[in-house]
């Protein structure tokens, strides 16, 4: 008799494998239990994954029968998402299972006299054996995210202990491709010597990521230390500390000798943020030429604002293959050029993705322009978010000669005035045809004011403009031809900076109801009214439309009624200019 359908694929465990992964936990748990076959097939799925919050269960440890199962499968969970009190709960199981492995085998157990005892508890745990095949491990300090477990954890006050706990728990898991933790707290050196000692231990580590909580004098000596102790497999390593110093601080830095030699040649990511001051030129030489291959490097403030020339030019050359750089200042007006002494020092047209925040140097002997163009064939996104118009040739080079941009935002967010003059947004022809995103702030847009004269919508028809107007309207339609032109545009988010709005007025900007002049407009010849919305006719991948035109997102079924009701265009009218443009624009 041949088997039916249903049986020939689930006789294959590897079907059953790539079926699972579509499934929800409660969904694989009722085919586990049809029938011993799919229980077998079934069970690695169901633990190979346990979160912390899956959307639903708020805890992992609060069913006896779920723990009972755990204990019974705990060789089967691959990756491992914990917060706090998840984490202090397993700990005291994880004692519990050596208790009782002590207690059979006649011996006393064996601990680390740095970690901390078992939480006094009037309630019985499950024993749960170490999950000694984790890859994947992820935790987070935080605490607001959950109401208080229903079991009393005093160790989780203590920040030295939860980092003790962390620790056992790494070196019960020799097999990690990746961990992440976030918001751990290091008081000394010697909670960093013990995290550094189980991290070199890692030898499959891939992928690190440490959000470090520690004394402002301590971080580079605390970073350094765990840099050096990195393996060589280690392809991505993010260290940030979060917080910013105070006249607290100003202390002697701790000082940390490196105490490893193997170079990370698989490295390929490397962020850094929230150091500093770094101890000196030398111990930041040492980093980067620890790390020869990477590809994307993210940095804070480098030596504060001590002199660095001879540092980018040592980075460059150590790491002759980054081609994304992402910095970000001690302010959002702070001035660093440090990025773009890198640009301009590693090799021509690598460089694909630039980010900045912070306030663009104004130094004549350092023009950005030159870094860019130095990678102008290669860049493929742009992101400058900070303080300050933006240095006068920068722009007009970067639209003239990035031909291959995919993304250009400048001023983009609501903590950035960022910008543009309008003579910039004028001086040369935009190449780059590709842009699928845009966001700009441009300053000078707005109408003159002439003494005396009202504003040409409120003249009476036919409107005659001024000579001044005139001419205005006629560079204003230069613009709006432009931005018409990149026919690959998804979003676009325009702003007008109004006049001698500095940082103070970053919100006015996004918030402003405000709009360019006739851009979204229809031309009426009868009446001589401007209106320059034929330009934009062509954008016919536009999804989103934001800045100053509305004050929110696009919806093609308020177009009708607002621009009826300013322009006193009929429906008609409005629908037929813009069915091409806005046919996909999202409702």
């Amino acid at each position: 008799m041949m088997p039916d359908a249903f049986g020939c694929f689930f006789n294959i465990t590897e079907l059953v494998d790539h079926l699972t992964p579509y499934l929800a936990k409660n969904d694989i748990s009722k085919l586990a239990r049809t029938c011993r076959k799919m229980h077998t097939r079934c069970t690695l799925s169901l633990f190979r994954t346990l979160l912390a919050d899956d959307g639903s269960i708020p805890r992992l440890f609060t069913s006896t029968p779920a723990l009972l199962a755990l204990s019974r499968n705990s060789q089967h969970v691959r990756e491992l998402n914990l917060y706090l009190y998840d984490l202090v709960f397993y700990y005291n199981c994880l004692l519990t299972f050596q208790d009782m492995n002590s207690h059979l085998s006649n011996t006393p157990p064996t601990r680390p006299p740095w970690l901390p005892p078992p939480d006094i508890h009037a309630y019985q745990l499950v024993a749960l054996p170490p999950m000694t095949r984790l890859s994947r491990l992820s935790f987070h300090s935080h605490r607001t995210n959950y109401p208080l477990p229903p079991y009393k954890l005093p160790s989780a006050d203590n920040s030295g202990g939860t980092l003790a706990q962390l620790t056992l728990l790494i070196s019960l898991s020799p097999r990690l491709t990746s961990l992440s933790l976030q918001e751990v707290s290091i008081a000394d050196m010697a909670e960093c010597r013990r995290l550094e000692d189980v991290i070199a231990k890692l030898h499959a580590i891939k992928k690190l990521e440490l959000s470090i909580e520690s004394e402002v004098n301590m971080r580079f000596a605390i970073f350094s230390r765990l840099f050096f102790s990195c393996p060589s497999s280690l392809q991505r390593l993010r260290l940030y500390f979060p917080g910013r110093s105070t006249d607290e601080d100003e202390r002697g830095n701790v000082i940390a000798v490196p105490r490893k030699q193997e170079a990370l040649i698989n490295l390929r990511e490397l962020l850094i943020r929230g150091i500093h001051d770094w101890n000196s030129a030398t111990d930041i030489r040492s980093i980067f030429a620890h790390c020869p291959n990477i590809n994307k490097l993210s940095l804070s403030v480098v030596m504060g604002h001590q002199e660095t020339d001879e540092i980018e030019q040592f980075i460059s050359k150590h790491c002759p293959r980054i081609e994304s750089l992402d910095f970000c200042g001690y302010y959002m007006d702070s001035v660093e050029p440090f990025p773009f002494r890198i640009m301009g020092s590693l090799p021509p047209q690598q460089i694909t993705e630039f980010v900045y925040r912070g306030a663009l140097p104004y130094d004549s002997k350092f023009k950005t322009d030159v870094a860019f163009q130095r990678h102008s064939t290669t860049l493929r996104s742009i992101i400058i978010s900070g303080h300050g118009i933006l240095p006068q040739a920068l722009f007009p080079m970067i639209v003239k000669e990035c031909c291959n941009l995919d993304e250009l935002l400048i001023g983009f967010g609501r903590c950035s005035d960022s910008h543009i003059t309008f003579d910039d947004a004028l001086q040369t022809p935009w190449a780059c045809t590709k842009l699928t995103s845009l966001a700009l702030g441009i300053s000078g847009c707005e109408l003159p004011v002439e003494p005396g004269v009202k504003p040409y919508y409120h003249r009476p028809t036919p409107i005659t403009l001024t000579e001044v107007e005139a001419q205005h309207f006629s560079r204003l339609e230069f613009l709006y031809r432009q931005i018409g032109s990149l026919t690959a545009l998804r979003e676009l988010d325009l702003a007008m900076v109004p006049p001698d709005e500095g940082l103070d007025g970053m919100l006015l900007v996004h918030k402003s109801s405000t709009s360019f002049p006739a851009m979204l407009s229809i031309r009426n010849t009868s009446t001589n009214r401007p209106g320059f919305l034929h330009h934009l006719s062509g954008l016919k991948q536009l999804k989103a439309l934001h800045g100053s035109f509305l004050k929110d997102r696009l919806k093609f079924n308020q177009l009708w009624q607002i621009w009826d009701a300013t322009e006193g265009a009929s429906t008609s009218e409005i629908m037929s200019v813009f069915a091409t443009l806005l046919q996909h624009l999202e409702t």
